[in-house]
């Protein structure tokens, strides 16, 4: 007990252990809102990151879209170039037997 009266005195009585409780306080409270303001600071780029993230994902998905839509339509090119080539294949038979057939006559006159 006599250490607290000891430290108690040292303190300055009553008023000085009040402005020590104020001075941790004030301490307390500072550093408090320097961390709130450090969290205020964080929390706003976040949001930027956010919003960038945000606008780049919806330009990732519009490209993804376009490129879908693109395939598609190359898909489809494909399948008449395809019928097209079975078509032109057919018809070059046709002509290379009537050349052929041609030929023949020819060369039996």
């Amino acid at each position: 007990m006599a250490d607290f009266a000891q430290l108690f005195a040292a303190l300055g009585g009553l008023a000085g252990l009040a402005g020590l409780v104020t001075a941790v306080v004030t301490a307390r409270n500072s550093a408090r809102a320097a961390d709130l303001r450090a969290f205020k600071t964080t929390i706003a780029a976040l949001e930027r990151e956010n919003t960038r993230l945000r606008a780049c994902i919806a330009a990732l998905e519009a490209d993804r879209d376009t490129d879908r839509r693109e395939m598609t339509a190359l898909a489809g090119q494909i399948e008449s170039l395809k019928r097209e080539n079975g078509r032109l294949r057919r018809r070059i038979e046709e002509l290379e037997a009537e050349n052929a057939r041609l030929r023949g006559t020819a060369d039996a006159q």
